[in-house]
């Protein structure tokens, strides 16, 4: 939780998991079925405790103030490093500099059997500021990945699973900055972040059962499924998620500026100890911490269920108005351009707006230029619109929409474009 969060605030399945890989196909199959003695993420859910938590919290705690660089982070590396490799995941340093600033990420592996190269990141930052034992922020967020981490290692998911905890995060997201940089640099195809940063605090009952998260229109998909484990577990998981737009308070930041699907969980009332010398573990509320927990492993095992074989990028949307559609009004069309691979389904959102008040544009008979489809696309699919009569001539926008469903949860294009209403004509304004 770095400086700007403080200013916010005050303003503000593949098949069953086994451990051989079966010999069909993992995409169609459903990892976490919900019944009974069949449900494998109810047995995960289950092994989050809250005894655990608290231990990683005090040891996090009995290192004492750790910001980065200090001699105490590097002895608080090290023993994340053992933890992460005693639980026989592939672990390793990643140095990073920044603004004349230095320090090491921990990036714990555990390797995918999907087809693809998917890649999901939980992470949290293990530094704190120079006066802050920092139990909450963020030791809240690192027992977290740790516990999940130990949970998810005897396990199998269609994508690798990354496991990162920063450092430089106080400072200005410096770490998380570096690696989300070199992961685009070298192309990861990371579909999702889980960022967790200050989840341990509730000081009523309210505050107890509400987590925030923190998303753009891009990853709502996480949110959703972070939704459907609160509602397939309520009766464990009694949370509700309350929705935000994507703030640049958390680590998560820097994944979202390189354009990678992020989603950050922050605690519904936010401690008033963190960035002290009180940010100890007697000031946490560790049943909310362990729910917290809860969802998060269960909506990153979701994740790991997905075994998208196309990305976003290989879908294309266009347009062509009446002057190159004649006789038609308006073509609006979707291209599957890697659908040897696979056929992409997906809800595709069509709106025509006035360019200056964003209301949608009235058609004829007091309808409006505003649709929905939910389809499979192959190759190509097109919506043709004619024979509309316009009230009114009128500057527009005209925006497309595409979301991921199903197997292809995740996929996510957007586009708009210029246009200008002629009473029965559209034309479309070049870029």
């Amino acid at each position: 939780m770095n400086f700007s969060k403080s200013i916010t605030i005050v303003f503000l399945t593949l098949s069953l998991i086994v451990t051989t890989i079966p010999s069909f196909s993992c995409k169609d199959i459903n990892l976490f079925p919900v019944d009974g003695e069949m449900d494998k993420l109810l047995e995960m859910i289950h092994q989050v405790n809250e005894s655990t938590l608290k231990h990683h919290v005090q040891t996090i705690q009995d290192f004492g103030p750790h910001p980065t660089g200090s001699s105490e982070l590097k002895k608080f590396e090290n023993h994340l490093f053992q933890q992460f490799t005693e639980y026989g995941l592939t672990v390793v340093l990643k140095p990073w500099k920044h603004k004349f600033k230095s320090g090491d990420n921990i990036e714990a592996i555990l390797p995918g059997i999907g087809s693809n190269d998917e890649i999901i990141i939980i992470c949290a930052h293990y530094d704190s500021i120079f006066v802050s034992p920092g139990a909450d922020d963020d030791g809240s967020g690192v027992s977290c990945v740790l516990k999940i981490a130990e949970i998810f290692s005897e396990k199998a998911f269609n994508a690798t699973i990354k496991f990162v905890l920063f450092s430089g995060e106080e400072q200005g997201l410096y770490g998380s900055y570096e690696y989300a940089q070199d992961a685009y640099d070298n192309q990861e195809n990371i579909i999702g972040v889980l960022c967790l940063d200050g989840i341990g605090y509730a000081d009523d009952y309210r505050s107890g059962h509400i987590i925030k998260n923190y998303a753009d229109e891009s990853s709502d998909w996480i949110v959703d499924i972070s939704q459907s484990v609160i509602t397939d577990y309520n009766n464990i998981i009694e949370l509700q998620i309350e929705r935000f737009p994507n703030e640049r308070i958390s680590d998560h930041q820097s994944f979202y500026d390189v354009g990678y699907q992020t989603s950050y969980f922050l605690e519904y009332t936010i401690n008033p100890y963190y960035h002290t010398s009180e940010d100890t573990s007697d000031k946490m509320n560790f049943s909310y911490l362990t729910k917290v927990c809860q969802l998060a492993l269960g909506t990153a095992a979701r994740i790991g269920e997905v075994n998208r074989l196309i990305r976003s990028e290989d879908i294309t949307i266009n347009f062509r108005g009446s002057l190159l559609s004649y006789p038609t009004q308006l073509i609006v069309g979707v291209i599957n351009n890697n659908y040897k691979e696979d056929t992409a389904s997906v809800s595709i959102h069509v709106e025509m707006k006035n360019y200056f008040t964003g209301t949608t544009v009235e058609g004829p008979y007091n309808s409006t230029s505003n649709w929905t489809f939910y389809t499979e696309i192959t190759d190509q699919w097109e919506f043709l619109v004619s024979n509309h009569v316009y009230e009114k001539n009128e500057l527009i926008t005209i925006e497309v929409t595409i979301k991921g469903l199903d197997d292809d949860q995740g996929l996510y294009q957007k586009k708009s474009i210029m246009g200008i209403i002629l009473q029965n004509l559209i034309i479309i304004i070049p870029r």
